[in-house]
């Protein structure tokens, strides 16, 4: 998955600015390099006393110092600005798959969980590909030039201080392949923690009206409990790793300048030379360090990463724009079964929906209703049987096409955040006529509702629609779902949250832009049912009990009259 993950971060990454970064990177740092060699020099007398009777020596000496620093600087910024180019494409890439991933894909998910991978992933991401990797490759540099210059002063020394890279490799290692598991935990009880938050703060109503607030406090704080004790344990193993490194490399530096003490006494090695092999070894320190350190963050970039190709991995939509002839728009629907996971709910269920006909659909809860308008709609593909819509098999039908040519109202008045214009210009409404919106606010008597806010219909609303009643709410959802024509509509009772009166408005109007078209509509109420040309009434189990109209029914099915009844006595 990382491999993954780099692939896409080489595809969208700007080569020629990465390359001149890099070359750019390459050349400070080999100027950092010649320095100690420079520095060691100082020592020498004779050396000392020519530079400084020759002031153009000194000054190029100087601007050579000046000059390693600022060219490494330019690379870190180049090569910075390339990761966070490529990763904002990424963000955009993923996020468009996300789009188009399959509803019963996205259902196995926790949406506070997938803006996570979004957000919090991708800052990790961010900070590995801008800051993490530049530093890495500049370290590996400067570690081999000094290995290369230390050789070049003594041989048996350089020698010795290599031991110590199989002995790091033997504690990093290990601890990071511990570190990684500790990461992945940590990321996805961050997920988890985000998508509670998120769902509770929108029904905060409901939670305060049940006065939840302690019960809530005590459910996070043990979810938090759990996330801290996981990030002690990333802390605590990092501790761990980093100041048992930093120990041996203490060690290895002190055990180096003994040796090399002692080839100064003996006059093998100058000062100036000792002095030079030194500053190789000081300047490994940070390399070292950094790279130790890198060796967390690559575990916390694997992790999340994994995280990150998961959603790539998920199921799409088909999104395929093949024009086909809908010669009518009758459904018919034959020995349908469906299940979510284990549990069936539709059972051999078959019927045959007439062309341009306003079908009611009644039963028991739990009995199907909303299963059928999702698999109408293509929310989900896995049933069993034969579905036609216009003698065209909905198989063979991508879920573009059929969510094109068909209006779907859910039963919650769900509104984006932003203003009122932009929830019903929303998606395949987006090109409707100022004419048309007029027209369908007054149909809907929101003309008035709209006049009496303080900046029209272009007032901005939260996500969760505060400031609107819930019978406005429902109101502009079917504005937003009439705005533009379609041979078919689903309605799952759309007027349940309207008063008598304004549900007659309302309903005339529906009943006005739907004429001559399929409707479906989930009904509760008498007045709904008794309008529609025909009546689906659905078993228990998911399948049909009967199908007819409303004085046939009457007559011939019980299920129809003891549902009837329990509606009068509800009312």
């Amino acid at each position: 998955m990382t491999n993954q993950l780099f692939k896409l971060l080489i595809n969208f990454l700007n080569k020629p600015k990465f390359i001149l970064g890099f070359v750019l990177s390459l050349i400070g740092t080999s100027l950092g390099i010649l320095l100690p060699q420079l520095i060691g020099k100082l020592l020498d007398v004779k050396f000392l006393t020519e530079i400084t009777s020759r002031p153009n020596v000194l000054a190029g000496m100087v601007l050579f110092f000046i000059s390693a620093y600022v060219i490494r600087a330019t690379s870190s910024y180049l090569v910075g600005t390339c990761g966070s180019q490529a990763l904002n494409k990424i963000q955009k890439y993923i996020y468009s798959h996300l789009l188009k991933t399959s509803v019963q894909e996205l259902d196995t998910y926790q949406s506070g969980d997938l803006a996570s991978r979004l957000t919090n992933d991708m800052s990790i991401v961010l900070n590995f590909i801008t800051v993490v990797v530049p530093n890495l490759l500049l370290n590996f540099i400067i570690i081999a030039g000094s290995i290369y210059f230390l050789f070049t002063i003594s041989p048996s020394m350089t020698l010795i201080s290599l031991f110590i890279v199989p002995v790091l490799l033997s504690i990093i290692v290990p601890i990071n392949t511990r570190l990684e598991t500790y990461y992945n935990n940590y990321q996805t009880g961050v997920g988890e923690i985000s998508s509670r938050i998120s769902h509770k703060f929108v029904h905060i109503r409901l939670m305060k009206a049940f006065r939840g607030e302690r019960s809530e406090a005590r459910e996070m704080g043990k979810s938090f409990d759990r996330l801290t004790s996981n990030y002690k344990k990333i802390i605590g193993w990092s501790s761990f790793q980093n100041t048992l490194i930093s120990s041996l490399m203490m060690g290895f530096i002190i055990l180096i300048l003994v040796l090399a003490g002692g080839e100064v006494a003996r006059g093998t090695m100058t000062m100036s030379s000792l002095m030079t092999f030194v500053l190789y070894l000081t300047q490994m320190i940070d390399p070292i360090s950094d790279i130790s350190e890198a060796m967390t963050e690559i575990s916390e970039f694997k992790s999340v990463s994994n995280r990150l190709m998961e959603v790539l991995k998920l199921a799409k939509d088909d999104y395929r724009e093949d024009k086909f002839s809908l010669e009518n728009t009758a459904i018919n629907m034959s020995g349908v079964h469906f299940a979510y996971d284990t549990d069936n709910i539709l059972n051999n269920l078959s019927v045959q929906i007439p062309s341009g006909k306003h079908v009611a659909i009644v039963g028991p809860s739990g009995a199907g209703k909303s299963t059928i308008f999702y698999l109408l709609m293509k929310f989900y593909q896995d049933y069993q049987g034969s579905i036609q819509i216009g003698q065209q098999e909905l198989k063979n039908l991508s879920p573009s096409q059929v969510r094109q040519m068909i209006s779907y109202i859910p039963q919650d008045n769900t509104l984006f955040h932003g203003t009122i214009r932009e929830n019903l210009l929303y998606g395949k409404n987006s090109s409707v006529s100022e004419e048309r919106l007029q027209e369908i606010l007054e149909q809907l008597d929101l003309s008035r509702v709209v006049d009496e806010l303080e900046k029209g219909i272009d007032t901005g609303i939260s996500d969760s629609g505060s400031g609107l009643s819930e019978g406005q709410k429902q109101r502009f959802n079917i504005a937003r779902a009439f705005l533009v024509d379609h041979p078919i509509y689903l309605l799952d009772e759309v007027t349940a949250n309207l008063d008598s009166v304004t549900e007659s408005i309302i309903s005339k109007a529906i009943d006005k832009f739907t004429a001559g078209k399929t409707r479906l509509t989930i009904a509760h109420r008498l007045n709904t049912i008794r309008e529609a040309d025909y009546i689906l009434v659905l078993n228990k189990n998911g399948s049909v009990s009967d199908f007819g109209k409303h004085q046939q029914l009457l007559q011939r099915s019980g299920l129809y009259n003891h549902f009837l009844s329990e509606l009068q006595e509800a009312s």
